[in-house]
């Protein structure tokens, strides 16, 4: 396998912008690449364990999934495809599986969260259409929002 990544100089950095930045999200593409399987991002939808930022205020991390995904899928020509073949990797990845949020279920409900989910939904499949999105949630009863893949979670 050839790391392209700076893994020895790694710094702590948080967030996929930093990871593609200097390298690392470089790493895990090419692991799943030689390892024959898919990766997939999960992308921030604007909150955290101790913070939330209003959903009115969420562009900056639409914009950290669509440079990723760029990152990861855009053609040479593009910023983050140029970046990705200056860290030795000219041909995209083809990344097929992006999930939405992850455990946002302390922090949001249902109503909440799929309004985050359908600003991301929108953005990504006007950019990439072929890109199967995933909803993280446990409230999938009578959903009326296009989601094409669940990762339900349970807890008791």
């Amino acid at each position: 396998m050839a790391v392209t990544g700076k893994i020895a100089d790694d710094d702590g950095a948080f967030g996929l912008t930093e990871a593609f930045l200097d390298g690392k999200t470089g790493v895990l593409l090419e692991l799943a690449e030689d390892l024959g399987a898919n990766a997939m991002f999960v992308v921030n939808i604007g909150i955290g364990h101790d913070w939330r930022v209003d959903e009115n205020d969420i562009d900056p991390f639409i914009q950290e999934a669509l440079d990723a995904i760029e990152y990861a899928n855009g053609g040479t020509e593009t910023f983050y495809g140029r970046m990705r073949a200056q860290n030795g990797h000219p041909e995209p990845f083809n990344l097929k599986y992006l999930e939405i949020g992850n455990e946002q279920e302390f922090m949001l409900n249902r109503d909440d969260y799929m309004k985050r989910y359908m600003q991301f939904y929108n953005a990504i499949k006007t950019r990439w259409p072929d890109l199967h999105l995933i909803a993280n949630s446990y409230w999938f009863d009578d959903i009326t929002e296009p989601v094409e893949l669940k990762d339900e979670h349970y807890y008791d």
